[in-house]
């Protein structure tokens, strides 16, 4: 399929068209992405608007096409609707890497993405900042007692201690958190895979994998853009998120996390939630790397 990377900086530059777009209710994203027929999703671009709920929405308040300039060039669109349904986090109560605070309030599990360093120093593990159990709702602080553990259990039948809470993320940009690594963690830590390196944010990709603990699941880009959902009572609204069709297996419970792989083994992005309509939703790994300060590093 033809990148829809060039009609993405260009709708990046001009967010009147999607302010506009996200005061009709109903609407939970607007991007670009591929145009679909009979079910299928072709190489041609289009604008997709991303909505909860095809009954009742007032469709005729959305033009039917928009124009987006690349210079002295002008492209009319057309607009397409993604019904995603209802949108949920992918944390999950058994397997992966084991979260929980002092108090003992949470137990979650998640992925962890990938290895990483800060500002080129330390060694941690990068996931999801609900699926590590660090917030009662958006936007509030974690608890100070949080640790996390990982899958291997010890001769105690508590699982080996990975580390505590690091850092997280700026929640307005990302959902991510880190957790310190211990000398035993591996760059292989996640689904055994060993990244070769990192996707440049200038490159979409069509296609890639998303590895996870019950497996590999083949997604395709459905559409890359703007997302709020509820989470915790408040509203969380994404740029640039990554909404993936699956080839046949869809993300399941305890995916939080997990990374997107390209078919080179390049980190591409980290998976967070599930809509109704079976679509993945991911950050892109640059978004998630600059969202902490200092930016942070693949570790290979």
């Amino acid at each position: 399929m033809n990148s829809l990377a060039p009609f993405l900086s260009a709708f990046e530059l001009h967010r009147d068209f999607s302010d506009a777009v996200f005061k009709i209710p109903g609407v939970t994203g607007v991007g670009i992405g591929y145009c679909e027929q009979n079910g299928k999703l072709t190489d041609e671009p289009c604008i997709k608007v991303a909505i909860r709920n095809s009954r009742g929405f007032n469709y005729p308040a959305i033009p039917t096409s928009h124009a987006l300039k690349f210079g002295s060039e002008r492209f009319q669109l057309p607009v397409e609707f993604l019904e995603l349904g209802e949108i949920e986090l992918q944390a999950s109560p058994s397997g992966g890497l084991h979260t929980y605070t002092q108090s003992g309030q949470y137990f979650e599990t998640a992925t962890a993405c990938c290895l990483v360093s800060a500002g080129g120093t330390g060694r941690f593990l990068l996931g999801c900042a609900h699926a590590f159990a660090l917030m009662r709702t958006h936007g509030r602080p974690h608890e100070s007692g949080f640790r996390a553990y990982s899958t291997a259990a010890d001769d105690s039948g508590f699982h080996n201690h990975v580390g505590m809470l690091a850092s997280v993320a700026d929640g307005n940009v990302v959902d991510a958190a880190l957790v310190y690594a211990n000398n035993n963690v591996s760059p292989r830590y996640t689904g055994n895979r060993q990244f070769t390196g990192v996707v440049p944010r200038s490159r979409l990709l069509s296609s890639y994998n998303m590895f996870t603990r019950s497996g590999i699941k083949g997604l395709h880009l459905d559409m890359v853009g703007r997302v709020n959902h509820p989470i915790g009572g408040a509203i969380a609204n994404y740029d640039s998120v990554l909404i993936s069709r699956p080839h046949s297996r869809e993300s399941s419970a305890g995916d939080s996390g997990a990374p997107l792989v390209s078919g080179q083994g390049e980190l591409l992005g980290m998976h967070f939630g599930k809509a109704t309509s079976g679509h993945a939703l991911a950050f892109r790994i640059q978004d998630v790397f600059q969202a902490f300060s200092p930016n942070l590093q693949l570790i290979v």
